[in-house]
């Protein structure tokens, strides 16, 4: 086992997980930054071979497990963002006085070259405060010469700061397996689509590039000075050679429980652990046929041979009758100032799909070469251009947040119309409705509701009138009935509930019913009443 130590000496750690945007805190560190580190290290003192072996070494490992303390994160007072600081700028050219500047001017521009009297420009540091300053990176099945190790624990005392310049840190080799410090938390490398955060890790081969994109000393001692000190034509240079992102991991919590996929699970045969699409464009709910067609047919375009839980098709291309995957929009509804817009899409998968074979299919579509979200170009004619892409972000809106439409209730209200899948009988049609709604519960493995109320108005806040979607059609041309409907079953069960014909084309997708937390993009909570 080898173990890389970090203690952050100030407390807290300055970093940016969204690079140049500087808007969110990385914690816990990536560990390609604390390779970049140690790289730099390396350069900046111009370390032995044997260094550059560790080095080669450690990118050559599968990814480390991470122990980390949850954190806090600094922001401004009454928001969720950095503060901003008015800092002077780099410097200030001044020209040549001429006979014409009166004694003022000259003065001005005189002082104009001290920080004190620059120009300011607004500038965000996000830091994270964790509540134990000391992270390790934990490699259990490695094994170093001793050679390489004492290389090693030289390169990391030679380390100074981890993220920013002002972020110091002291790092060394443990000696000794770690225990786990009861404030830790252990994040284990996981492959699958439910990974709960992705960290960027170094690969074979990370350490040559670095070396290859090392400007040099000569550069690097130009690069401290000022622009007029250093020459314009250093500006490029350094501009190319700023390396690039390395390869993403996802991790998971260790001991993390995974999704029951048994019998006597609360739930039905969608999956509860959704992977979330956030879509651009602030499109409104009547928009969600167009979008989940679209993104459904860049899918089918992205894997032609895709397998029937994917398509929905058995291979002689009959309809499957078994449970396959639906797009589920998430409609900013059930408090008091929903709007009803459209947020994003969750990717809905069958309950016990083996994780490997989701991500064999679904990952070439999501992540490109570098696993980065790739930008999916959402388009319908005249009528609206918008994108989607894999939500990575670390504090979601609670629109977009899994829990928010999977968490147990016994009620759950739809934010999309449920679609029914007969003509209604008789003179009154709404019993016959009212039994579509029951059997399309049972459709989906969930108990028989003791009650079931339809409406064309929606009953939580936000989504428009059941009227305000495009029509279903049959084969044959019919319209097909949509109806906003609130489920009350006899006992909790567990999301996300999507009922009805249309639930593998956006339609029939509930919301549970209980009391919310406020909701990040809006501010405000759920009101008890109904707002219709």
């Amino acid at each position: 086992m080898v173990t890389l130590g970090i203690e952050y000496l100030n407390g807290w750690a300055m970093a940016a997980a969204d690079g140049p945007a500087k808007s969110r805190a990385e914690w816990p560190p990536h560990p390609d930054r604390v390779f970049m580190a140690m790289a730099a290290a390396y350069f900046e003192t111009e370390g032995a071979d044997e260094e550059a072996a560790a080095l080669q070494w450690l990118e050559r490992q599968p990814p480390p497990i991470v122990q980390a303390a949850p954190c806090d994160v600094r922001t401004a007072v009454g928001g969720n963002t950095p503060p901003v600081a008015f800092v002077p700028v780099n410097d200030v050219k001044v020209g040549k006085p001429r006979e014409a500047d009166s004694h003022q001017q000259l003065l001005d521009q005189g002082l104009s070259v001290f920080p004190a009297h620059r120009k300011r420009q607004p500038r965000s540091f996000p830091v994270a405060v964790p509540e134990d300053p000391v992270v390790y990176l934990v490699w259990p099945d490695g094994s170093l010469e001793s050679s390489l190790q004492e290389a090693l624990s030289h390169l990391c005392r030679k380390v100074t700061h981890v993220g920013h310049s002002a972020s110091l840190v002291q790092m060394w080799v443990e000696a000794t397996p770690p225990a786990t410090k009861p404030s830790h938390r252990v994040w284990t490398p996981h492959d699958g689509l439910d990974a709960s955060m992705r960290l960027r890790v170094p690969y074979e081969g990370r350490f040559s590039y670095l070396a290859a994109s090392d400007p040099g000393p000569h550069v690097r001692h130009a690069m401290t000075l000022s622009k007029r000190e250093r020459g314009n034509y250093l500006d490029g240079l350094v501009d190319r050679l700023r390396p690039r992102n390395s390869r993403w991991q996802g991790y998971r919590p260790s001991g993390s429980p995974k999704a029951p996929a048994t019998a006597e699970c609360k739930g039905n045969h969608f999956d509860p652990r959704l992977q979330v699409l956030r879509v651009s464009g602030g499109l409104p709910a009547g928009s969600v046929l167009q979008v989940v067609t679209a993104l459904r047919t860049s899918l089918l375009t992205a894997q032609p041979d895709a397998p029937e839980w994917v398509s929905g098709l058995t291979a002689d291309g009959a309809p499957s009758r078994g449970a396959h995957m639906a797009l589920a929009p998430l409609i900013n509804a059930g408090h008091a100032h929903a709007d009803g817009r459209l947020m994003g899409v969750a990717i809905v998968l069958p309950r016990g799909l083996d994780e490997a074979v989701a991500a064999a299919v679904l990952r070439p579509w999501l992540l490109d070469d570098e696993d980065f979200p790739k930008r999916i170009p959402v388009f319908h004619g005249a009528w609206f251009e918008a994108s989607a892409e894999l939500d990575e972000r670390e504090v979601l809106p609670h629109t977009l947040m899994p829990e928010t439409w999977v968490r147990e209730s016994t009620t759950w209200e739809s934010v999309t119309p449920v679609v029914m899948d007969r003509h209604p009988r008789g003179r009154d049609p709404w019993p016959s409705m009212v039994e579509a709604v029951e059997r399309s519960c049972a459709y989906i493995g969930l108990p028989r509701p003791v009650s079931v109320e339809l409406a064309r108005a929606p009953f939580v806040s936000g989504p428009a009138r059941a009227d305000n979607f495009p029509l279903l059609r049959r084969p044959d041309g019919t319209a097909m009935r949509h109806l906003h409907a609130r489920v009350v079953f006899p006992e909790p069960v567990e999301g996300p509930v999507i009922l009805g014909a249309g639930r593998y084309r956006g339609y029939g997708v509930c919301r549970p019913r209980f009391p919310q937390p406020a909701d990040q993009s809006i501010g405000q909570s759920e009101p008890e009443g109904n707002p219709s």
